[in-house]
């Protein structure tokens, strides 16, 4: 009896064992989605829009399902024909299309100017050729935005995105010729002979490698070596920036050399003169496509190529699982079985065409287990897939025993993936315990990828005021009006408060490694002057540990540090004292910090090899040498659900910010203006707020201006020379109002700011004289803050001279360049002027 109670509570509890185990597998499928439900990626579907452009068919556009902030997405620009037409070649790519359409638009997308169907167009084969003919309704020589509408067959509308200007002498016959001309004789080097002028070769081009070419390479690099290179794509055009004497132009395309392809990307950088075109700038970036299909792995090493792009990668404790990303293509090795898996990419050989090589994406290793499963980020523009035609962050999971990826959850975005970048590169990370950590438009969001709970753990974050290390795994913020610094470890979530002495105040400024840099400084030595320039003079800078405190202790007696810059295992401080006599900061010479730690030690080697026919490639030292270089090459299958893995991010992100494009590309996210100047005068770039208004250009200036209508009154015993300046800003904008009453206790910026509410007034301290121009250029005369706190106005310029009107003197009058700009320098460069950015 006993016997039997015994077996029949055996075979209860077995079948509960079996009754919950069933429960948690079935829950678990029904979460991640059935795994014996998979399928390839699935194929790109949207056409692509290509300009008519000077009766060339250039800046191939890439179509968007969702609405998208237009202001954001800056891209490439389209001048029309000289009856406001422009002209547009549909790739189809197959897909039946019911019917084409168009908007204008501001740029800041809130004004709609035009909604158009067009009524005909031409079909043949999968190509369709149509013209748009934009109404009179636009100013010349302004941009806006052309939003153009394609509806498919199942009549999902589909949009693209371009600026469009109508301005007439832009010389792109010329200038188009040039580019193409000067690209096409890099490959013969007979004919590249007669590039040898255009040329700047010195010691500042780098030869070592053919990843990277520039004006200042030597004619072997720039021919190719002997790599003998075969172009095998069009070269496809991207007119960037254009004016009647500037353009910069991208080209790209693929090349095969010995066996393998490289993606190439020509920017060219060109001036008109009077009888030639002049070549300001050049670069060249080459990349190798790793292919799994060609010798690839060669006595324990992974061969990589050439490369100009940073190679991404990581490996498991045990060091025999490596995983890396290149040309945004993610694989993953397992030296015990010789697998290569080509984890994630949306090229590959089945899918080859202009759509599924667009590189607008990026692709980041979040975490690899000892089983090789990976966690990993795919943010940007989507190619193809379920997201086709999306801009988001999405987070993969790779099931390295199943060779499967499944999506985890997708964070979809409105803007360019250019900002989406900046955002993710500052802070993307999933600790120890599963959680992800993500910067979205200033805010911090902590997400659980189990419960998916979201939260919001700091927002409107300043960016001078956000830093975070370069691993990810370590931030560190200070919230508005707040001196205390919060310094977060990510993996072990315990938050340290770091708090100023009093009396003082604190910055953070970067990370060496995982130690936080930050600045001290003396609430009565920051200074505001009457330009409203504010400066944060810091008396020491100290590098904390989390857990181990101060680390290094920076200070001099009478010296103050204004920023820094990490590079490596260098911090360079800049470094200003303070002038009595004239009243503020004047820059010193730098100093450096040097790090002495050793880098992290790994056993799978990334590293170079020199040879002299390839020069620089990179490659691969296994920790483990495999039995054999036979790979086994493996394609994961993407995981099926149901339901959508979408999370709406609602944050508001009211900031005003000014955005560095060069090249065509964000290079850098500023909240003070002159900053953003600074870093886009280094690489002829333009500066734009977030309407992509402009705030300041390299380019489409005067080569001379004057601005007239001033009244050079002088001073009196009741207007300062400061009054006077800001009452002559004013009177050249109609507006008649006492200066001298306006003055008393506040500054030039606040003055300007109330009275001028339609113009965007910038504080223009620490620009050079020749950046300032652009806004006389403009018709805006330049306040400059002289000698403690007077002021005289900057009004004109040519090659030579500068107009200044100082009002102690009562007159206005020309002075040497090179005098004014001395002058300038040693008063601080403090200057006060606006823009005009209402559309």
């Amino acid at each position: 009896m006993k016997r039997k109670i015994k077996k029949n509570l055996l075979r209860i509890g077995v079948f509960l064992s079996v009754f919950f185990l069933s429960m948690a597998v079935a829950e678990k499928l029904l979460n991640r989605g059935n795994t014996d439900m998979t399928a390839e990626m699935g194929q790109a579907t949207l056409p692509i829009v290509y300009m008519n452009v000077n009766d060339e068919y250039v800046n191939p556009l890439h179509g968007y399902t969702v609405d998208m902030e237009g202001s954001y997405l800056r891209g490439a620009i389209t001048p029309l024909k000289a009856n406001r037409e422009v002209d547009i070649l549909i790739d189809t790519y197959g897909a039946i299309i019911s019917k084409i359409g168009y908007e204008v638009r501001s740029k800041d997308m809130q004004r709609l100017i035009e909604d158009t169907d067009l009524d005909g167009y031409k079909y043949e084969n999968d190509m369709i050729t149509a013209t748009l003919p934009i109404k009179d309704l636009i100013d010349d020589d302004k941009e806006y935005m052309l939003v153009i509408k394609v509806t498919d067959g199942a009549g999902k509308v589909t949009k693209y995105y371009t600026r469009i200007i109508n301005k007439s002498e832009l010389y792109l016959t010329d200038k188009f010729g040039f580019v193409k001309d000067f690209s096409a004789k890099t490959f013969d080097k007979v004919a590249a002979r007669e590039l040898k002028t255009y040329m700047e070769t010195n010691a500042e081009g780098d030869n070592s490698s053919y990843g990277y070419v520039n004006i200042h390479s030597n004619f072997n690099q720039l021919t190719w070596g002997e790599l003998q290179p075969i172009v095998s794509s069009e070269k496809e055009l991207y007119l960037l920036e254009v004016d009647s004497l500037n353009a910069c132009i991208e080209l790209c395309y693929r090349v095969f050399i010995k066996n393998e392809y490289y993606n190439v990307k020509e920017y060219f950088r060109i001036r008109r003169g009077q009888e030639r075109i002049y070549l300001m700038e050049y670069e060249r970036h080459m990349n190798q496509v790793f292919d799994e299909d060609k010798n690839v792995l060669v006595n324990g090493k992974i061969l990589h190529g050439i490369l100009d792009e940073k190679l991404q990668w990581k490996e498991n404790k045990a060091a025999n699982i490596y995983c890396f990303v290149q040309q945004n293509s993610l694989y993953s090795f397992n030296m015990t079985n010789n697998n290569l898996s080509k984890v994630f990419s949306f090229y590959d050989k089945d899918n080859n065409d202009l759509r599924t090589r667009y590189d607008a994406h990026g692709v980041k290793i979040l975490s690899l287990d000892d089983a090789g499963n990976i966690l990993f980020l795919v943010y940007g523009y989507m190619n193809r897939g379920d997201h086709e035609g999306e801009v988001g962050a999405c987070i993969y999971s790779y099931d390295g025993g199943l060779n499967t990826v499944e999506e985890e959850m997708f964070f979809p975005y409105t803007k360019s993936f250019q900002m989406l970048k900046q955002d993710m590169t500052a802070l993307s990370y999933i600790n120890n315990r599963n959680i992800f950590y993500m910067l979205m438009d200033g805010s911090v969001y902590r997400i659980n990828m189990e419960s998916k709970k979201i939260e919001v753990i700091a927002s409107n974050l300043d960016d001078n005021r956000f830093v975070s290390s370069e691993d990810n795994s370590m931030i560190a913020w200070q919230e508005d009006g707040s001196d205390a610094i919060q310094l977060f470890s990510l993996n072990t979530a315990s938050p340290v408060v770091i708090t100023s002495d009093p009396g003082e105040t604190i910055v953070p400024l970067g990370f060496m490694d995982s130690d936080l840099i930050y600045g001290c400084a003396r609430l009565s030595e920051v200074t505001t002057d009457m330009s409203g320039s504010t400066v944060v003079p810091m008396y020491a800078v100290l590098i904390r540990n989390i857990t181990d405190g101060i680390l290094k202790e920076y200070r001099q007696d009478g010296v103050y540090m204004l920023g820094i810059e990490v590079e490596d295992n260098m911090i360079t401080l800049d470094r200003a004292v303070y002038n009595v006599e004239l009243g503020y900061y004047v820059e010193t010479e730098p100093d450096q910090i040097m790090n002495n730690q050793s880098a992290h030690e790994t056993k799978n080697k990334y590293t170079s090899v020199v040879t002299e026919e390839m020069e620089t490639t990179y490659q691969t030292v296994l920790a483990k040498e495999p039995a054999n270089n036979t790979l086994k090459k493996l394609s994961p299958k993407h995981v099926i659900f149901e339901g959508s893995r979408d999370i709406e991010l609602e944050a508001e992100d009211d900031r005003e910010r000014y955005y560095v494009y060069v090249m065509g590309a964000i290079v850098g996210i500023y909240a003070d203006p002159a900053e953003a100047i600074n870093r886009a005068a280094e690489s002829f770039g333009v500066v734009v707020d977030r309407k992509d208004s402009y705030i300041w250009q390299s380019g489409n200036r005067y080569l001379a201006k004057q601005i007239k209508g001033l009244e050079t009154n002088g001073v009196d015993g009741m207007r300062t020379s400061t009054a006077c300046c800001v009452d002559e800003v004013l009177k050249l904008q109609g507006i008649y109002l006492d200066a001298r009453t306006m003055m008393q206790g506040r500054t030039v910026l606040s003055v300007l700011k109330e009275n001028l509410p339609d113009e965007m007034v910038l504080d223009l301290t620490g620009c050079s004289l020749d950046a300032v121009q652009y806004y006389i250029s403009c018709g805006n005369p330049v306040i400059a803050m002289v000698e403690a706190d007077e002021a005289v106005l900057l009004t004109g310029y040519d090659s030579q001279n500068v107009t200044i009107y100082d009002p102690r003197q009562g007159l206005q009058d020309k002075y040497g360049r090179i005098e004014v700009e001395d002058w300038l320098r040693q008063n601080g460069n403090r200057f006060v002027s606006f823009i005009h950015t209402k559309q």
